[in-house]
């Protein structure tokens, strides 16, 4: 049997002064990232409150909600699957119920980059943020899929 693939992917922490301050609007969509995934029973769900739920939001909260939400899934990578060089179609439910499994702190592999950054693509639609899929190299040379968005502040 073939060991699993080693973990490439890293994120390094944004340091944001105040962000997590009392009445920061940051820490506002912190807050509202953790409620969304735990309160929500299937990615229909969750779409629909991330569609509400964002609506007052500036551009900076929802970019900052689309790095809990990319951080998190990154949490889910399926590195044998990156390894072995074949992307799968993962269902949005699958990557949803992989997500949330993650923030219960279970160990779960759902998809690779195009799958995360679809899902991260579609939720940034669903708060009024035009986003797109773009692919390119990674830090390693490698072939890797990004999302890119739009956003006015």
């Amino acid at each position: 049997m073939k060991a699993p693939a080693e973990k490439e992917l890293e994120i390094e922490p944004i340091g944001i002064p105040g962000v997590y301050e009392a009445g920061s609007p940051l820490l506002e969509a912190t807050d509202f990232f953790f409620s969304s995934v735990n309160s929500s029973n299937s990615v229909g769900e969750y779409f629909d409150k991330i569609s509400k739920g964002s609506e007052g939001f500036t551009d900076a909260q929802k970019l900052h909600y689309l790095q809990w939400l990319g951080k998190s899934l990154v949490g889910t990578s399926n590195y044998d699957m990156a390894a072995q060089n074949e992307h799968i179609k993962i269902s949005e439910e699958e990557m949803f119920l992989a997500l949330k499994d993650y923030l219960d702190g279970k160990e779960v592999r759902s998809g690779i980059c195009g799958n995360i950054h679809t899902f991260m693509a579609k939720t940034a639609e669903k708060m009024g943020i035009e986003a797109w899929i773009q692919s390119g190299r990674g830090k390693k040379g490698k072939g890797h899929a990004f999302m890119g968005a739009l956003a006015e502040t």
